[in-house]
């Protein structure tokens, strides 16, 4: 599976032309792995949170990270230690790590922002611009430290809801709802 979709990405991008099709490849691609980033994260960091043992958080913290395959990139960032707030902090507000959270919204927000055509006015952007917009602010803004603990379970799932709002904008405005959305 891995290998497969590596294939397609690696022929979409070098073979595709890089119009609306293009965008909506990128911007699938980079929701899916924002909200599989979030998932992970939740599920890793309630584990980590709550162990008192050195070895087992670092045991877990790796895990994160393998999973999300920044294992390489954590280590080679600028002040990695593999600590749960460093780690939090890298998996969702990394802005140069291409499967974080912020990066991910980033991007997503470019593909919409071209299907839409940038020409929009901020009073005529189209729904997903909005919402996703917005979701990129916050975490721009988002100061981790305030979430660390036990506030960090309720702002991903959290995450997780504006993810699939976003899901349902793009949804409504670029495709037959009246198909799939009651």
């Amino acid at each position: 599976i891995r290998h497969g979709s590596q294939a397609f990405q690696g022929i979409t991008n070098e073979t595709m032309a890089h119009g609306e099709a293009y965008e909506f490849i990128q911007l699938g691609k980079h929701l899916e792995r924002a909200d599989k980033t979030v998932r992970i994260v939740d599920v890793k960091y309630s584990s980590v949170n709550g162990l008192s043992d050195g070895t087992e958080v670092s045991r877990q913290l790796l895990a994160m990270l393998r999973s999300c395959s920044a294992f390489e990139a954590f280590r080679k960032s600028p002040g990695s230690q593999l600590q749960p707030a460093p780690v939090t902090e890298f998996l969702l507000l990394s802005k140069e790590f291409p499967r974080a959270v912020y990066y991910c919204l980033q991007r997503a927000l470019r593909s919409v922002n071209l299907i839409s055509g940038e020409a929009a006015t901020p009073r005529h952007l189209a729904a997903p611009q909005r919402v996703l917009g917005r979701v990129c602010s916050e975490l721009g803004y988002l100061e981790l430290n305030q979430l660390l603990n036990q506030k960090m379970h309720p702002y991903l799932d959290s995450l997780l809801c504006r993810l699939n709002e976003v899901g349902t904008e793009i949804t409504r405005t670029y495709f037959n709802t009246q198909l799939i959305l009651p």
